[in-house]
């Protein structure tokens, strides 16, 4: 079981990356946002139990949402990421952002959602936010985000494969939930 203090115990880099779409640009990529984000859910005040449900937040506004297998944790780069959704996300103020989901694997889930967060430290963001239940009933969603890539060139290889291979995940969420 990862502690907190293990998953704490990495400083935040800062890296520069091609950016998606235009190989000719590069992006700083020093937005507390941007990389590769596992949820966590804490089981006591110093552990963490991480989900096979992640985000990949990348530069450009763009977000995909993935499962994984635990036994793939050490190995992103090579990772055959299985989407949950594809979204875009924007920074709306210090303490909000949206992602407007396009594809989820629930179609009650597609639309705009409004986050409330606010980043514990480097490495880890609290969010909530208020979904509406097909019934009409409200929801309080709450979620522990972990940075799970810690090493500049592994988080570089992630992000690069995610940009560039980012139409193909679109065209299989499509097959895999519909178009809703």
């Amino acid at each position: 079981m990862m502690t907190l203090a293990a998953v704490l115990c990495c400083a935040m880099t800062t890296i520069v990356f091609t950016s998606c779409g235009d190989d000719e640009e590069d992006i700083n990529l020093n937005s507390p946002f941007v990389g590769v984000w596992q949820q966590a859910f804490p089981v006591s005040e110093d552990h963490l139990v991480l989900t096979p449900k992640g985000k990949v937040f990348l530069p450009d506004g763009r977000v995909l949402g993935y499962h994984l297998n635990p036994v793939d944790y050490e190995n992103y780069e090579k990772f055959d990421f299985k989407i949950w959704f594809i979204s875009d996300y924007q920074i709306t103020s210090d303490s909000t952002y949206t992602e407007k989901i396009t594809l989820h694997e629930n179609p009650e889930w597609v639309g705009p959602i409004d986050f409330h967060y606010q980043f514990l430290n480097s490495r880890m963001l609290g969010a909530n936010y208020e979904h509406t239940n097909p019934d009409g009933s409200k929801t309080t969603i709450v979620d522990t985000w972990v940075k799970v890539v810690y090493d500049k060139k592994e988080l570089e290889a992630v992000l690069k494969k995610v940009c560039d291979n980012y139409d193909t995940y679109i065209e299989k969420a499509k097959r895999k939930f519909g178009s809703n």
